[in-house]
């Protein structure tokens, strides 16, 4: 069972790692490496021959680079009693848990998240994976994290961009436990928001570690949102934001909308948002990449997570060409969609 742990300093993160018996390699995001040169130098060079630096965002999940990193490790020497440990964002603990997910078939890992969406979210739950020509996190695993180590220096760092894109995957939780949605509306801190956000994630996941079941509640707005992150380039977060409101806009559900847009503008990023979606999209072409999805059941279904009329976050089946149809018609409706 993944352990949290929370820290108030780089520096203390780096004196409880060097203080375990385990043999340490590393995987570090290169902009998180280059921002906290000084407080990781120490470290880095503890470990000079066991630190391996990945390209900052999604250009870490790529098979190459996956290739790349467990060579170097096979090659520095590693054993089943070594330990990996990754620093970065999302992207980043993705692509690091799948290297320690298939190194000698598996050995363990801890996940020092950086960013506002990682410590939340990417970091919990043990879905590792790379990215395909075909679509985001086609190939991977699930390998929980021995160890989530939080530190609240990364976020006195982090660009707007990035606080954005931890917003967005934040704003999920308030439809799965309406204790957010109060939280946002008292306009709670940051921290208070994240803290209770990654606790909702770690209870969900130790009931349901291999997303048999209550998991996939976690990837509402994740559907459309891979799409709209895959064509548009946008943040992961901001795309499932997208997600969450093309669903709600596609089932006539105006008051989760209103809910949507009534969050954004308390957390104060309302003027942040601009549609991504214009009306030149090709619905075929949308769903070309949507039918890549991991949720596609068979050729002609697919699940799709949705805000039922109870309230209640549910998962439901529904038929492509049918769906595809729905969307074509929501078309206009969806390209209106603002948040200013």
């Amino acid at each position: 069972m993944t352990e949290i742990k929370d820290f108030s300093k780089i520096e203390d993160i780096n004196s409880y790692l060097t203080s375990q018996n385990n043999d340490l390699i590393f995987c570090i995001d290169a902009n998180i490496e280059k921002i906290y040169s000084k407080e990781f130098q120490n470290l880095k060079s503890k470990y000079k021959s066991e630190w391996f630096v990945f390209p900052e965002g999604e250009t870490a999940k790529s098979i190459s680079e996956w290739e790349k990193s467990v060579e170097y490790f096979l090659n520095s020497g590693i054993n089943r009693k070594t330990t990996l440990v990754a620093i970065g964002g999302g992207a980043l603990s993705d692509v690091s848990g799948f290297v320690a997910s298939t190194l000698l078939r598996g050995i363990e890992w801890i996940v020092v998240p950086t960013t506002i969406l990682s410590q939340i979210d990417a970091s919990i739950g043990g879905k590792v994976a790379v990215n395909s020509r075909y679509g985001k996190n086609l190939i991977g695993n699930f390998h929980q994290p021995k160890e989530v180590l939080i530190c609240d220096e990364f976020l006195t760092t982090l660009e707007s961009k990035e606080v954005l894109s931890g917003y967005g995957e934040l704003l999920k939780y308030a439809y799965i436990d309406n204790d957010i949605f109060e939280l946002i509306k008292k306009e709670s801190s940051i921290l208070n928001l994240m803290k209770a956000c990654a606790q909702i994630k770690l209870n969900i996941i130790n009931q349901d570690p291999l997303e048999s079941g209550l998991r996939k509640i976690l990837n509402l707005g994740h559907t459309f949102g891979h799409v709209i992150e895959w064509k548009y380039k946008l943040s992961h977060g901001i795309s499932v934001l997208w997600g969450m409101a093309i669903i709600f806009k596609l089932f006539n559900q105006e008051n989760e909308l209103n809910k949507l847009h009534e969050m954004i503008k308390k957390l104060k990023i309302n003027k942040d948002l601009s549609n991504p979606i214009n009306n030149n999209l090709d619905a075929d072409e949308f769903f070309q990449v949507l039918t890549k999805d991991k949720k596609l059941i068979n050729t002609k279904s697919i699940e799709l997570i949705i805000v039922d009329e109870k309230k209640a976050v549910v998962v439901k089946e529904y038929d492509l060409v049918e769906l595809r149809s729905l969307f074509k018609n929501k078309m206009r409706d969806i390209c209106a969609i603002t948040f200013n």
